[in-house]
């Protein structure tokens, strides 16, 4: 078991100790949940986890999906990269199932919605379904889980106004080291020697390179040439809330500025080329009652996004910064003139600043009318509800394209001064991006959801609890041009109680959409749980530790519509050049046969069993534990193995893979408030791990080649037993079949004993990028007007494949020029005993640069990502200034982390880099 799981363990043991002894020694101080929290805790039979706004909003982050991190049990959240305004995480819930879409069914109030449409002080609580039972009503979309987000609404009382405002300086986490130019040729003649070539670099130029010039031995890091160490970020929130018996408000409204760190991205007249976002969110939430039965509510919300960057895409920019290597040209030959050569004509910095810009402009419109009707009267505990909502997304980018030119620095004149080439390359005029004048991407994605309910929960007695939910939905999406997305359901569940201790539920779905052949578009999906509150039982009610303890179950059948395609049922034809008639032998258009039809398309079906403990004791202390068992069926696959070639047919997928995935989630917490101090401390600990049982495959010599019995994503590779030493270690070895090898390079081991080194070596090994272990663990503590708390998040039993960043991890390899400083110690014959990264060459290697487990490491880490310390200001000082509430804070995020990689972050290997910040706020309360 990995060292952090023993980290983890031992916080949570010492957490449990700490706080059972301060239970025992204070439990007379507490304060009981209240009534109705403690009944519908009570009441609960399937697993769900939430979190609310206190929870999350102690974050500076710019979009609400980076405040999850580790907060919620079963919830997986993985950062792509730091780039503003394209920093969304990806979520899986309870691990993968599936080889097709795995990310959980988001839901905004009812209504499918991006989680980043809407603003974090904006949200009242998230909420994840996570076994089916608790997700039964959205059927044939809940496999994946579903996350239900609620945003605030206005409660009666007086008015209440919020507003809040932080500054935050952010840096990236860690930045790759790449070798100086002295160092650089001097290994580069090294690896030339490593091939049996002549060197590039006399004695007196590595003389030069050592002793440095600017302009003729420069020593340019790109890196920090074309980016600046920190970057600037601002948000501002202001809400209001408040109303009466009639109408009740909540309105929001917020701005976020997120800085880049492009240097003189500003030098251009009239426009910028720095990489930067500025956002404008605004929701007004109204409850109207028209009478003591009928009420109305009218939402509406939605935001203003803008983002400017460079022309040239981030990911080329990153790659040409790492890629260079330091040695090649100064970064300018003159003021304003951009160096370069006719091998290297791109010079990063002119690509950056030079090539034009683009602005990336989203408007995002939310609106939902609702409406409530109690029938009590008529029937006790009957209500309905109706709502619609309709939403409009519309994205373009605009802007404009230049080219730059280079000059290349020849030498020196006679006098000395510098001799530079005629320009390489031309200085272009700025030329509209988009064709006819008309902005790029031009997106308009529009969505109408209309949804009906009916509720009944009648009073039965002292003894007895019931209730029933009928819903009716239906929603149509329509994104750009394409054919309209269509999902509709009819979905119920029925509980009931006995005694406060016993509770029963089922529930069931019948849904389906527009993506699957007519007649299979609908499948009925069902579910029961059930829970036992075992601290009801007479032998437990008396006692005055033990709150709750309830045992629950529960188990289902859910789909998963988003199989990665629709209308594969229907013949396609493709248009094509055709084939040549005449004299002339020229091409006629025509058409050909596309994939071949598949009239079972079908959804996946997840069947999911749970079983779980759920405890309060001290009325401070909640433990739960849970362990669940999926099995995946009806996953698509290609069907080419199957069939022969010979067919000359494109073939379809078929729904045939199966899967299995169990785990278990855990969390313990504790909180305490005194009158002028409190505490309070909690973990969560995810376990998901799953298996292919069934895959399509094509026959194959050995049994480790098969994909079934491994893991969803399992990476296949040959394994690495270090270095050749000498040509008769090659000669007395299998053959190597990926080019010739030479001392220095990668050995690998010959799984099947056939003397050579070929595919069928190929196993499986490491571990996929998801993680088998995900946790988080807050602690805080108040005293007076101070509090301070922090949060850590951790993910074991994922690897990390350095193969994904070339430029980074391979040096001198396709014309990666950079040399790392990852490599403690390149292959040489004087280091061939201590080595640890294979011998540098020139030439293609497809040898050493190969998936391999040498290009594996362990990608265990725990991340700190958030430390924030705060102070509220009495009440005596706040009245002063007619305030409710008033608080400053500092709050740092991402401030260090415990990896194996340390030379890059663990989550983001290369590209724009993951960011840390300080930020320091002050918010406000009239």
């Amino acid at each position: 078991m990995k060292s952090y799981i023993y980290k983890y363990l031992l916080a949570f043991i010492v957490l449990f100790l700490a706080g059972y002894t301060t239970f025992a020694r204070q439990q007379n101080d507490t304060v009981p949940e209240t009534d109705t929290a403690s009944a519908k805790r009570r009441a609960l039979t399937y697993s769900i986890s939430t979190v609310t706004s206190k929870d999350i909003i102690g974050n500076s982050v710019y979009l609400p999906g980076n405040s999850l991190f580790g907060k919620l049990p079963g919830l997986t959240v993985q950062q792509r990269t730091g780039e503003p305004g394209n920093d969304a995480p990806v979520f899986s819930l309870r691990g993968r199932s599936t080889m097709a879409a795995s990310e959980p069914l988001i839901m905004v109030d009812g209504i499918e919605r991006n989680i980043n449409d809407v603003q974090l002080e904006d949200i009242a609580s998230i909420t994840v379904l996570k076994d089916a039972a608790s997700a039964i009503i959205y059927g044939i979309r809940a496999a994946n889980g579903v996350m239900l987000i609620t945003t605030k609404r206005g409660v009666e009382g007086k008015l209440t106004i919020n507003g809040k405002i932080e500054q935050g300086l952010m840096s990236p986490t860690r930045n790759p080291g790449f070798v100086s130019s002295a160092d650089f040729v001097k290994l580069y003649n090294q690896a030339l020697s490593n091939d049996g070539l002549a060197p590039a670099y006399t004695p007196a130029q590595i003389a030069g390179y050592e002793n440095g010039d600017p302009y003729y031995y420069p020593n340019v890091d790109w890196r920090k040439e074309a980016t600046n160490n920190n970057a600037l970020g601002t948000k501002a929130n202001f809400d209001v809330s408040g109303g009466d018996k009639i109408a009740k408000y909540y309105v929001g409204l917020g701005y976020f500025h997120q800085g880049g760190l492009y240097k003189n991205s500003d030098r251009n007249e009239g426009y910028s080329t720095g990489i930067f976002l500025d956002n404008v969110s605004f929701r007004s939430n109204l409850d109207l009652n028209v009478n003591k039965h009928w009420s109305f509510g009218l939402d509406l919300n939605g935001r203003v996004y803008q983002k400017n960057a460079p022309y040239t895409n981030t990911a080329t920019t990153w790659d040409m910064l790492y890629k260079y290597p330091a040695h090649l040209f100064p970064a300018y030959v003159q003021d304003g003139v951009y160096a370069g050569t006719t091998v290297y004509p791109n010079n990063p910095i002119g690509y950056i600043n030079s090539s034009g810009y683009r602005i990336t402009n989203n408007r995002v419109i939310h609106s939902t009318l609702s409406t409530k009707y109690d029938f009590s009267e008529l029937i006790k505990g009957l209500t309905t509800g109706l709502r619609f909502s309709t939403d409009n997304f519309y994205s373009n980018q605009e802007g404009y394209s230049k080219t730059f030119g280079v000059r290349e620095l020849l030498g020196q004149n006679g006098s000395g001064a510098p001799l530079l080439s005629s320009l390489i390359g031309t200085n272009g005029n700025l030329e509209p991006i988009g064709a006819g004048g008309y902005p790029e991407n031009d997106v308009q994605n529009k969505r109408n959801t209309l949804e009906g309910n009916i509720e009944y929960t009648p009073q039965l007695g002292p003894d007895h609890s019931f209730s029933t939910l009928l819903i009716y939905h239906q929603d149509r999406l329509i994104i750009g041009s394409e054919s309209p997305y269509n999902y509709q359901f009819l979905s119920g569940r029925m509980n009931y109680g006995y005694l406060n201790r016993y509770y029963a539920e089922i529930g069931a779905s019948y849904s389906g959409t527009e993506a699957f052949p007519k007649g299979n578009r609908f499948g009925l999906f069902p579910a029961v749980s059930a829970g036992w509150v075992i601290s009801e039982e007479g032998f437990l009610k008396q006692n005055n530790y033990l709150n709750l303890l309830k045992i629950r179950v529960s188990a289902g059948a859910v789909g998963n519509a988003a199989v990665g395609q629709r209308f594969s049922d229907l013949r396609q034809y493709i248009a094509a050049s055709g084939y040549n008639f005449g004299n002339a032998n020229t091409a006629q258009a025509g058409l050909y046969p596309g994939i071949a039809p598949n009239p079972n398309l079908t959804w996946e079906t997840a069947y999911k069993y749970d079983a779980g403990m759920d405890a309060r004791l001290f009325n401070i202390l909640d433990l739960s534990l849970t362990v669940f068992y999926e099995k995946r069926k009806n996953i698509l696959v290609s069907e080419d193995v199957l069939v022969p070639g010979i067919i000359g047919q494109d073939l379809p997928n078929i729904n045939a893979g199966i899967t299995a995935n169990k785990g278990l989630e855990s969390s313990i917490s504790v909180s305490k408030q005194k009158k002028d101090w409190g505490y309070h401390a909690g973990v969560n600990i995810s376990y998901a791990t799953n298996k292919i049982t069934y895959l399509p495959e094509t026959i194959q010599p050995y049994s480790y080649l098969y994909q079934k019995g491994n893991r969803i994503s399992q990476p296949f590779m040959l394994e690495a037993i270090g270095f050749f030493n000498s040509e008769a270690e090659i000669q007395n070895s299998p053959v190597q079949t990926f080019g010739t090898v030479k001392p220095g390079d990668i050995k690998y081991k010959d799984q099947n004993g056939d003397e050579i080194i070929d595919a069928f070596d190929e196993i499986p090994m490491e571990k996929p990028n998801l993680p088998n272990w995900d946790m988080g663990l807050d602690v805080g503590f108040n005293f007076k007007g101070f509090d301070v708390s922090a949060f850590f998040q951790g993910q074991v039993g994922r690897s990390i494949y350095l193969g994904n960043a070339p430029f980074l991890f391979w040096p001198l390899n396709n014309n990666g020029g950079r040399i790392n400083t990852y490599a403690e110690q390149f292959w040489t014959e004087q280091t061939k005993t201590t080595a640890d990264y294979p011998r540098l060459t020139t030439l293609e290697n497809k040898n050493n640069y190969r998936e391999s487990s040498f290009w594996y490491v362990n990608g265990d880490f725990l991340r700190l990502r958030s430390l924030e310390l705060g102070y509220t200001l009495p009440e005596s000082l706040s009245k002063r200034a007619r305030l409710s509430n008033a608080r400053i804070f500092l709050r740092g995020m991402n401030l260090f982390t415990f990896d194996h990689l340390k030379y890059t972050d663990p989550e983001v290997l290369s590209g724009y880099p993951v960011m840390k910040s300080y930020n320091a706020g002050i918010s406000l309360q009239f």
